[in-house]
Parts: C-alpha cells; structure tokens; sequence
C-alpha cells in the first residue's frame, strides 16, 4: 500500500474525530483558552449608558451642527457623574472621553474641531449626526448571544464576560493527553546517558505541545521495548484517557511495536504519510481513544503534532475553529522537490520565509528557532520569491 499524501491522511482523521461531550463550570478567572460549552448571553446592556467616545462638546439639533456656529458651553460633564442635562437650542455642553450624554445629543464635535473663546465654542467643523456618540447597546443588547458555543475563551472574551459581571461559564472539559516515550535508549532528561541512551527530549517537548493547545493535564510515561507489558500497558491506558501520544516505534524496525499493537488491540486509520519529517506516523484508535503514532526523530514529532494533533485535540474539546490556518507567504531561498511534502522549519527574513538550522528529522534547534512551517511540494521545485504556505507556529511571534 502507497504511501497517503497529507490532504489524504487529513481527510481520514477528520472522519474520526468528535467532541468528547463532557461539560464542566469553571469561575471566569481560571477560563482563558477553555472552549465554550453552552452560549454567552449579554445579562446588561454594552455599553451601559448613551456616552461620549471623545473629549469634546454634544451637540443638540441639527441647525447647531453646522461649521461656523458659535455655542454658549453650558456646562461640563465627567466619565463617572450620574447624568448630564438637556441640551438647549444655541447651547452646548463639554464632554469629556466616557461621559454620559443627554438625552437629546444629536452628535459630538471633537475638541480638536473646535475653537474655545471664553464661555462659547465656535464649531470649526459641521458635526454629524450620531458622530463620536456611543449608545446604549450598541455592542450587545440585554438576551444577544455575545459568545458562541465552540468559542476558545481569549483575553478579549474574558474582558467581554468581566464587563457583563459574569462570574462561572459552562466549558468543554480539557482533554485528557498521555504522552508515551518508548525504547531502551532513552533516559530521563535529568539523568547522565550512557554510552549508547540519549536523555528524553520528545517528552517534555510533546508536554509543551500539548499545554500550547489548551490541555490542562498531560501524563507523561515511558515504556521499554517489551511487546506483551506494552499491549498491556496501552490497553489500560486507553481506557483512562482521550488521546495517546506514542512517541517512536511507530516505523518499521524489529522493536517497533506500535503499529502491531494498536492492529491487535484496536484499529490502524492510517500509518505512512508522504511527508517530511515524519513519513512514518500512525493515526488509530483503541475504543474511543484516539492514538498517533509519532516517529521517534524530535522534529517528526513536532511537525506531526502541529500538522495532525493539534487540530484533533480542537476536535475532541469542540472548539468551532479547529483546522490549522494557512497563509501564503514569499519564500526566501531554493528548494528542490524531493518526492515528498517538505513541512519546513522556517523563520522570516527580508519580508519571507527561509530554512532555519538542521532540517534532517533528528534537529532540535530549528525547533526552537522556527517561526513557522513551510509546507513544500512534493513535485514542484520552489524558487527565490516563490509563494508558499506557512503555518504560523503559537506564540511565536516575529
């Protein structure tokens, strides 16, 4: 059997993936990055009251909006006092950025429109109906859905839920991660190797991974290369949690149980993907666990989370946007195709994109340099200038 392209292998997880359904409250200071379970509704008008956006002066009929008027200022009113009079004919009153307007304010004209001469204001500029005016509302009447089931709670939307007096929401339970390291070779990352173990990289970084996209608790396990505790411990394992990262084993060597195991324990979606790095990787389920194989190199790990994993932890917490985000980017440099999709470790450089260090799959420091990734056809060469698709990594700003 062919080796699946990336849009192949894509489609077929997607098939598989659902919201686990589970619901949990939790109080508004503890709900950035959680997903949205039922709808926010507005319990107050935003904003509250009819106020001034500007430091200026309201304005009350239309024949007083004209440039040239010259308007007898009344009084001035602050962010904060209880209400402001009725404007009179010829008349206008100083506002200051939040204060609440009257009534019968047909618009605002900014101070900087305006030439003060003593008590009056000579409007310099015509005012526009409903010009600088915030009303009532305006960003959410009492009953509008301000929110809506799937939302992924940032720092706007805690503002948004702090303004309403909103003190608990209804959101997706976090989905439940295991990371499993496999092999003889690897030790803890605290640990003196010997001769021939390297220390655990994978793990800490497939953890990291796994906070960046919103999971609260991740387990974190490693097995040795003995087949019968490894079906045990998988079985077990897959009952308990909603994901499950194996990290190596997942190729064809003598001691790569992975795909075995899963066959006989559960299903195999898809295993080989015509990608670079990670060609190897596994996508199947035991149950309703979901389980990716990753290969064991750290940048195929990388790359097959941020490619395949992040979108299904999105999925199984039910967030409404779960697809990674593509935009199209000017490469820097050339590229020969190399009979695979190249998921390329880049950062930006001259208004582009460019390779970033080591790009063989054992390379750890592109992955701590990389802006994004590049994604590389398979059968096109890419030149100077070229555009290509970038994926913009989290929290990796330029």
């Amino acid at each position: 059997m062919g080796l699946l392209t990336y849009d192949e292998a894509l489609g077929i997880m997607r098939e598989h993936l659902k919201g686990h359904g589970r619901v949990c409250e939790v109080p508004t200071s503890d709900c950035v990055g959680r997903v949205l379970a039922k709808e926010i509704f507005a319990v107050d008008a935003y904003p509250r009251f009819d106020n001034s956006a500007v430091d200026g002066y309201a304005i009350g009929t239309r024949e007083d909006a004209d440039a040239g008027r010259r308007l007898r200022i009344r009084n001035t009113t602050f962010a904060g006092d209880v209400e402001a009079p009725t404007i009179e004919p010829g008349e206008c009153i100083r506002v200051m950025t939040g204060a609440p307007t009257p009534s019968n304010t047909f618009g605002i004209a900014m101070q900087e429109d305006v030439k003060r001469i003593g008590d009056f204001a000579v409007l310099e500029e015509a005012v526009a109906e409903g010009s600088h005016l915030r009303l009532r509302g305006s960003d959410g009447g009492v009953g509008d859905v301000l929110l809506p089931i799937g939302h992924r709670i940032n720092a706007g939307s805690r503002g948004l839920l702090a303004a309403q007096g909103i003190r608990k929401v209804s959101v997706s339970e976090s989905v439940s991660v295991a990371i499993v390291t496999t092999g003889d070779e690897i030790v803890d990352e605290h640990s003196v190797p010997g001769a021939a173990q390297v220390r655990d990289a994978n793990g800490p970084m497939l953890e990291t991974l796994g906070h960046s996209a919103g999971v609260v608790q991740v387990t974190k396990i490693h097995w040795p290369d003995e087949f019968e505790s490894f079906c045990t411990e998988l079985f077990g394992l897959a009952q308990v949690v909603d994901l499950i990262l194996l990290s190596g084993g997942a190729s064809v060597g003598d001691r790569d149980f992975v795909p075995r195991a899963i066959r006989e324990l559960g299903h195999i979606h898809f295993h080989g993907v015509s990608m670079r790095p990670g060609k190897p990787i596994l996508f199947g389920s035991i149950g309703s666990c979901l389980i990716f194989g990753l290969p064991g190199n750290p940048a195929s790990g990388f790359v097959g989370f941020e490619v395949f994993v992040r979108e299904a932890i999105r999925s199984l917490e039910g967030a409404s946007e779960c697809a990674p985000m593509w935009d199209e980017v000017r490469y820097v440099g050339t590229h020969l195709a190399m009979g695979r999709e190249d998921f390329q470790r880049v950062e930006w450089r001259g208004g582009g994109v460019t390779a970033v260090s080591e790009q063989a799959s054992f390379g750890l420091r592109s992955l701590a340099l990389a802006r994004g990734l590049a994604r590389l056809p398979a059968d096109r060469d890419v030149f100077d200038g070229d555009a290509v698709s970038v994926l913009r990594l989290p929290g990796r700003d330029r």
